[in-house]
């Protein structure tokens, strides 16, 4: 999907490799912790794992349900077009992971399974603090933004699931206009 998109990929299945390489690094589902291999805090960092995501103070616990259906939280650049509440996003029934219990501190729960404390899509803009494993503390900031998306059956996405993991890799890896000048960070003289 992304190669269709006009990314450049590179898929990488060892534990050594230079984050700073990258402009955007995608944790598949199949990884369960991501441990010290980089630090996700300061690099933008896509999680389509549910553990990982959670291993690294995203949530405090996860799971997964088949399902077809999303339910919209919030309307943002994500779920931009879309309207609060549930539609379709499989062309059959299929694996949907989510995240729940606590979540970090200024996270945005875009889109869920069934009801707002299960987060299908969660964004972790840069002034988002994760969480430790008690949910007690809420310290640890992010300096590059993160995402959880737990639509994990890429076979099954019909266009809106398509759709929403396009809006994903596009919020993650827009570069900003910092003094709102029309001209963004890699390219602003000032």
């Amino acid at each position: 999907f992304l190669v269709d998109e006009g990314h450049s990929v590179s898929i990488l299945d060892d534990a050594v490799f230079d984050a700073d390489s990258y402009d955007l690094i995608i944790i598949g589902d199949s990884v369960s912790d991501i441990g010290n291999i980089f630090d996700h805090r300061n690099h933008k960092t896509l999680f389509l794992s549910n553990n990982a995501a959670k291993n690294k103070g995203v949530s405090s616990s996860s799971g997964t349900s088949s399902t077809r259906t999303l339910r919209i939280e919030k309307i943002n650049s994500i779920t931009e077009g879309y309207s609060l509440g549930d539609f379709q996003i499989y062309y059959a029934q299929d694996n949907v992971d989510y995240l729940t219990g606590c979540f970090p501190k200024n996270a945005i729960n875009l889109a869920s399974k069934s009801d707002s404390t299960r987060s299908v899509i969660m964004a972790l803009d840069k002034d988002a603090l994760l969480i430790d494993s008690s949910c007690t503390d809420r310290d640890k900031e992010i300096f590059e933004r993160n995402l959880y998306f737990g639509l994990i059956e890429a076979d099954n996405w019909n266009s809106d699931a398509k759709n929403l993991f396009r809006n994903s890799i596009e919020w993650l890896t827009e570069v900003e206009d910092f003094d709102e000048d029309g001209y963004n960070k890699d390219i602003d003289c000032n």
